[in-house]
This record gives structure tokens, C-alpha cells and sequence, in this order.
């Protein structure tokens, strides 16, 4: 029984691995009473032989929704937004605090650690991918 399930298990991770774009890691950032922005973080993996782009992001959460990278000018880091997000043919873009990440602005309400929330990612090959579940944590993974 335990080999079955074992081959049941791998089989299920082949047919998903084979999707063209594989969500994985996916938190967003608990925020402090009173503040408006957060952030999420996560793995984006292009198992495709072309390149995509995230090019817009959603969430209930949030009026404004952008895309954002970290630069450095004259010693200071800020936050930029960016058009899209390019990834490469069967490589993962890490979304990671400091680097590049989606900027939640103006949420509707406090994110607290234990929460979740939903965000749906659109990219340029046409395919969108909801996620209904994004868990809400105080640490930074």
C-alpha cells in the first residue's frame, strides 16, 4: 500500500511540475495596526521552453497591486514599480523581501499573522493563475 501511494505521490508531482508556470512558496507580509502597504513573496517557475512575463497582479485586499523591484542610487535603496516580471525559459524568479516582490497598496484592512488572502497573477502567454490561500505571517521566511 505505502508503494502505491509513493508512486501515486510522484506521479501527481510530474503532472504538475509539467504546467508551463508553478506557484510555489507564495506568503505575504503581516502588517502593523494603521499601516496601508505590504508585501508578497514567492517562487515563480517557468517550466516552458519560452520566456513570460507577469505583467499585472490582483488582489481583494488591496486597490492597487503593483509589481516592484529594489534599486540602489547614490547608497539609497527604493522600491520601484516595474512593467513586467521576465522569466526565463525553465527557470524560477524568486520573489523575495528586498528584491523583486508585489507591493499590496492601500489594503482595506490590517494583515495579521494567521490570515490569508487572494491574489491573482496575469501573465503576457494569456494564462492567469488565482490564488485563493495565501498565508499571512509576521516572520519573514
Amino acid at each position: 500500500m505505502k508503494k502505491v501511494i509513493l508512486v501515486i505521490f510522484i506521479f501527481l508531482n510530474i503532472l504538475l511540475a509539467q504546467d508551463d508556470i508553478v506557484i510555489t512558496e507564495a506568503y505575504a507580509r503581516a502588517t502593523p495596526p494603521n499601516v496601508k502597504n505590504s508585501a508578497i513573496f514567492m517562487k515563480i517557475t517557468n517550466n516552458s521552453q519560452k520566456a513570460i512575463a507577469l505583467i499585472d497582479a490582483k488582489s481583494s485586499v488591496s486597490k492597487i497591486v503593483e509589481i516592484h523591484t529594489n534599486v540602489k542610487e547614490n547608497g539609497i535603496t527604493k522600491m520601484i514599480k516595474m512593467q513586467k516580471l521576465e522569466i526565463e525559459p525553465n527557470s524560477t524568479s524568486i520573489l523575495a523581501p528586498k528584491q523583486n516582490h508585489i507591493m499590496l497598496i492601500d489594503i482595506a484592512k490590517q494583515l495579521v499573522d494567521g490570515d490569508s488572502i487572494d491574489l491573482t497573477l496575469i501573465f503576457d502567454n494569456d494564462k492567469t493563475i488565482k490564488i485563493e490561500k495565501i498565508p499571512v505571517v509576521k516572520k519573514i521566511l
